[in-house]
């Protein structure tokens, strides 16, 4: 087939063979005198794709060649693209490169988690890498080029279509559907990436499998936000009369087989059957028939008169349809499909028949009794047991004799994490930084002695007997340093760290359990203590008794002395901690011997005025993300320009409503914790 050009200079340059319903969709971006390759597609696919980029270009002229994944049918043609003269950076996550050198090219890499997840063309035009957990692997991307509004989604949006086009038809919702069913993890996977998508501005889906989409966008991605996809879901059970009975969940069936099979093939096939199917796919049963017989006898007649492709073809429609509404599953699947897939070594794991009860042997009570001690996800100590671990030293050793050391930490952005990437992405960081803590070097009298506790949440505890201060500090800084420097997780994490020893537990007439409690609050204490000086912190100078809890520490830099004062007031009836200056010297100071949670500066005070106190900010890696607010009886167009290349959050215009100023930092600091 010949190029096509899908948006204003990117071009369609994929191959006329869709055997089996699969098609490779690799696309060219032209700009100017550069070129960028994406997905270029497989071994298969090699000969068409050079044919079409040298009808649109030179192929010298590809700079870079994306790849959204490392699979086969969009990277395998990597080497023979660098044979043919292609001489290009090889654009991906460092995940996914791992996997591609496997091919055997030796073309560079342009890692984009080191680079901000973006792409800068000759041109200054920027792409931007979107990532896509899991779907399907680990550190899948997709690019949204902003100038044409288009998202190169890899597998997201894909379908395998019998009859292939390359625009998305009237049926395409329903293969779309069926290809995510059996290909995508879960909906708590896929839910978060797609109402990413849903804020972003995007007029062209250009999916690695399947057809392009250019009308109706958003209804393609609410149809993805809601779809229960995964063979392995453990759904919540629907109300099976609210879907209108076996009929309703037969008239499902029978749409999915129009999209899949072609609606007239599909009433051909059904007619004189024990269903009555309507022109748009509803289903009602004869006369005389039980709801669940038609249930069964519909799939026998698909059996009888189509064959099992058919019904396999449908497998995981039916399969989520079973679990969602605790139906039988069809019988003619496990004395067919079940069966023949068996005997071709294809057995899917959900679908093996119940082992029979003699077979089954109850799990030792050992076992049992383990994993109430095990965190199950990083199948360490648990908090539980670290508690009783604790007493029980204490109590064999004396309350004064017990020397230990402990290092609490937290990683300070799980929330965000969860809330950008999904739950599956969460739990995988904090797997990882077991795994980090795991690798701790022991050395001295403690080798092999230090233990590490996973806390509620996404805490831990590393623990190091006769421990002192130093070398617990020691410890914590070459921990946090390790994740750093560490390109394990999906995106960069930092991790708040509290210090505490037998020193701080001063108070001899503590019982065993009231220790123990201590410890543990004086460790998470410090925790917070070290999130609100700065995160990435190791913090062991303050006792628990010395520390009064605030919302966090602010700095108000302004010559008026009672626009301080009332701006002061009105942050301390809420906790946070206050301190004012009137000038930027002195402002910058203060920043630097304690780092704020947040600036609040006039534009024109002496020594340094507000832009140049931002900017010499900007220049201190611990200052430099400190969020900054100005406010000024000046404001126009060139001020608010420079406070946005200073990437100042807020400017306000005095006069301002002093209520907003106080919700909008509220809103920052409670944002970042």
């Amino acid at each position: 087939m010949n190029p096509v050009e899908i948006a204003k200079g990117i071009y369609w340059v994929g191959s006329g063979d869709h055997s089996a319903g699969m098609n490779c969709n690799p696309y060219l971006l032209v700009d100017g005198e550069e070129a960028v390759l994406i997905d270029p597609g497989s071994v298969l696919d090699f000969q068409a794709v050079r044919e079409s980029v040298s009808s649109i270009v030179d192929p010298r002229k590809i700079k870079n060649i994306i790849l959204h994944h490392p699979d086969p049918d969009l990277a395998s043609s990597l080497p023979l693209l660098e044979s043919a003269g292609v001489s290009a950076r090889v654009v991906t996550h460092w995940r996914s490169a791992i996997l591609i050198r496997y091919y055997g090219s030796n073309l560079p890499y342009y890692l984009v988690n080191r680079r901000e997840y973006k792409l800068a063309l000759a041109s200054g035009r920027i792409l931007e890498f979107v990532l896509a957990p899991y779907l399907h692997f680990p550190s899948a991307i997709m690019t949204y080029d902003a100038a044409t509004k288009t998202l190169f989604s890899s597998d997201l949006f894909g379908a395998l279509i019998p009859a292939w086009s390359l625009w998305a038809g009237q049926d395409y919702e329903e293969l779309m559907k069926s290809y995510h069913e059996q290909y995508m993890p879960s909906n708590e996977v896929i839910r978060p990436v797609i109402e990413h998508l849903m804020e972003m501005d995007i007029a062209t889906i250009a999916p690695q499998h399947g057809s392009v989409i250019r009308e109706d966008v958003p209804k393609y991605m609410r149809a993805l936000r809601e779809l229960d996809c995964g063979l392995y879901l453990s759904p919540v059970k629907k109300d099976l009369a609210r879907a209108g009975h076996y009929a309703g969940l037969l008239t499902m069936v029978v749409r999915r087989m129009f999209a899949q099979m072609g609606r007239d093939e599909v009433l051909e096939v059904l007619k004189d059957s024990p269903v009555i199917v309507g022109e748009s796919g509803e289903v009602m049963p004869l006369a005389g028939s039980s709801t669940q017989d038609l249930w069964e006898r519909f799939f026998e007649t698909v059996l009888e008169r189509k064959g099992e492709r058919w019904l396999s073809l449908l497998e995981s429609l039916v399969t989520r349809l079973v679990n969602e509404y605790g139906i039988p599953y069809p019988a003619v699947y496990k004395s067919y499909v079940y069966r023949a897939t068996l005997a071709t070594g294809k057995l899917k794991g959900e679908c093996t028949e119940p082992v029979p009860q003699a077979q089954e042997a109850p799990q030792p009570a050992k076992k049992h009794e383990t994993w109430t001690i095990i965190d199950p996800l990083t199948e360490l100590y648990n908090e539980g047991f670290m508690r009783q671990y604790l007493k029980k030293e204490i109590e064999a050793a004396g309350r004064e004799q017990f020397k230990f050391g402990l290092i609490f930490m937290e990683i300070d952005n799980i929330v965000l994490i969860n809330n950008k990437f999904g739950r599956t992405a969460g739990d995988e960081t904090i797997s990882h930084l077991a795994y980090l803590l795991r690798r701790v070097p022991q050395t001295g009298d403690a080798m092999h002695n230090d233990l590490i506790f996973k806390l509620n949440g996404a805490g831990f505890v590393y623990f190091m007997p006769e421990g002192s201060k130093e070398e617990l500090v020691k410890v914590a800084e070459s921990i946090r340093r390790n994740i750093n420097n560490s390109e394990i997780f999906i995106t960069s994490i930092t991790v708040s760290m509290g210090i505490v020893n037998h020193e701080d537990i001063s108070d001899e007439h503590l019982t065993p359990d009231d220790a123990v409690a201590a410890v543990y609050d004086t460790g998470r204490m410090k925790v917070r203590i070290a999130r609100k000086t700065g995160k990435d912190t190791v913090y062991d100078r303050v006792r628990l008794d010395e520390y009064t809890e605030t919302s966090g520490r602010l700095l108000i830099v302004d010559t008026d002395k009672v626009n301080r004062e009332l701006l002061k007031k009105s942050f301390e009836v809420l906790k946070y901690s206050v301190e004012t200056c009137a000038d930027g010297a002195a402002a910058l100071e203060l920043c630097e011997k304690e780092r704020p949670a947040a600036v609040i500066s006039e534009l024109m005070i002496p020594k340094l005025d507000g832009f140049g106190l931002r900017q010499k900010m900007m220049e201190s890696t611990t200052l430099k993300d400190v969020p900054f607010i100005l406010v000024s009886h000046e404001k126009n167009e060139a001020s608010i320009q420079r406070a946005l290349a200073l990437r100042i959050r807020h400017y306000f215009k005095k006069p301002y409503f002093q209520s907003e100023i106080v919700g909008v930092v509220k809103g920052i600091i409670d944002e970042s914790v």
